[in-house]
């Protein structure tokens, strides 16, 4: 479930590749959850993670008050997780400016989130915590340069989702390929306007007609 909805959220950005779950690595992250406090699980140390040492890490902590069936019902690690974008700068490739140590936090994340040069990951589960890990090395979300390259830009930021946009346009030139009809080209105007009415609070399931 959390390695479906965190290839969801990669799929926002532009340069999506999706993770493959590492099952070896799930199997440590839970043994050392398993030995550890429940009541006050921390990041677990590089020097504990073994041959994952140098991989990233993020942990969730459910709000005390709330389910913790909420961790595996309503996927809610990942969710708070992916928000961080919320405080990430994508033209700086920062925390946004004036950002707390929790926002800054909350930024990092986000960037172990959608990290292009991630390849695996891999879940542990115990009790209100999640904690995930992802390999092949760790993400250096405070590197501005490295995260200008490594975490791609928000796909709706033209107007429209140029990712959905890009993906729908390749899929229907499969298809008309096998009847040797030409491909289409997109049309970000018109994919614009599309998005505009969308948006507008009248929408309600029916598209005004063209032009």
């Amino acid at each position: 479930m959390a390695l479906k909805a965190h290839n969801l959220s990669r799929l926002r950005h532009e340069g999506y590749k999706p993770l493959k779950l590492d099952v070896k690595m799930a199997t440590v992250i839970q043994q050392k959850l398993d030995v550890g406090n429940e009541n006050t699980l921390e990041p677990i140390p590089a020097a504990d993670m073994g041959v994952y040492s140098k991989c990233g890490q993020n942990v969730f902590a459910l709000p005390a008050l709330s389910k913790p069936s909420d961790v595996f019902l309503k996927n809610v690690a990942t969710q708070d997780w992916y928000k961080g974008h919320a405080m990430y700068d994508f033209k700086t490739g920062q925390p946004k400016a004036g950002s707390d140590a929790t926002k800054i936090k909350k930024s990092d994340q986000f960037v172990n989130t959608v990290w292009k040069g991630t390849t695996k990951v891999a879940f542990g589960v115990r009790g209100r915590y999640v904690v995930a890990w992802y390999c092949e090395a760790a993400a250096t979300p405070r590197d501005a340069a490295k995260t200008l390259l490594n975490v791609g830009r928000a796909c709706n930021t033209q107007g429209y989702d140029s990712c959905y946009n890009d993906l729908q346009t390749k899929l229907h030139n499969v298809k008309r390929k096998h009847h040797e009809t030409a491909g289409l080209e997109q049309d970000a105007n018109a994919a614009r306007a599309i998005q505009a009415s969308m948006n507008r609070a009248t929408f309600a399931g029916v598209m005004p007609a063209p032009g």
